[in-house]
């Protein structure tokens, strides 16, 4: 699936259209979708501004970010999240405008930072990434049924020899990189503690999306 932005044009409304192909020929149903768009000089200083509409004129929840700015402070390049509707080997376009029309999804992710955990949910599915101990997701819970709950060790599959289990260090950084109603980003950063004199390291990306049961 390839999405194509067009720059937008500071001397008019704004008004970008947006193409996504569907090219696996398979049905796309509120699938998650990330890009960014590039603007003008001085088109746009308001990312509240923003909102997005299907072909035939109906809003879309999405969600805003900065990428880089201009000198003047105006964007030049937006980061852009929504869920698209796309059928087998079809195009679909969308709009991204400055009329304001905040949009939010059916079900929406929610990012609760706390001392201990960050806690993330998206009306389907939570979880949970501790700040304590090594559990890339301390629990996991889909539809109401718990998929599972702590673990303490990973198994490590080297090229050559036997496979080795071993514990991990507490995260040294874990930071929201990204929030948002349509999708948020957790980054975990931490040591093995087993028997690698701290050289060898974890580096995880958790992503969440409204409303979908996967991460």
């Amino acid at each position: 699936m390839a999405l194509s932005p067009i720059c937008s044009d500071a001397t008019q409304a704004m008004e970008i259209p947006l193409y996504i192909d569907e090219t696996a020929g398979v049905d796309r149903r509120s699938e998650p979708v990330t890009t960014g768009v590039p603007m003008h000089r001085g088109s746009l200083k308001d990312l509240a501004r923003l909102s997005l509409r299907t072909a035939t004129g109906e809003p879309v929840p999405a969600q805003f970010g900065l990428l880089s700015d201009w000198p003047d402070g105006s964007s030049k390049w937006v980061l852009v999240d929504f869920q698209a509707d796309v059928d087998a080997n079809a195009r679909a376009g969308y709009t991204l405008s400055d009329d304001g029309e905040d949009v939010l999804p059916a079900n929406p992710v929610h990012v609760t930072d706390g001392n201990t955990q960050i806690d993330v949910s998206n009306g389907i599915m939570t979880l949970s990434i501790s700040r304590e101990k090594f559990s890339v997701l301390s629990g996991l819970t889909l539809g109401g049924r718990s998929i599972f709950g702590e673990k303490s060790a990973v198994r490590l599959f080297p090229t050559e020899g036997d496979v080795v289990t071993s514990t991990a260090q507490p995260p040294d950084v874990i930071r929201i990189e990204e929030q948002g109603p349509l999708r948020a980003v957790i980054r975990v950063e931490g040591h093995f503690a087993t028997g690698n004199e701290n050289r060898l390291r974890y580096i995880c990306s958790i992503t969440v999306y409204a409303g979908q049961p996967l991460v």
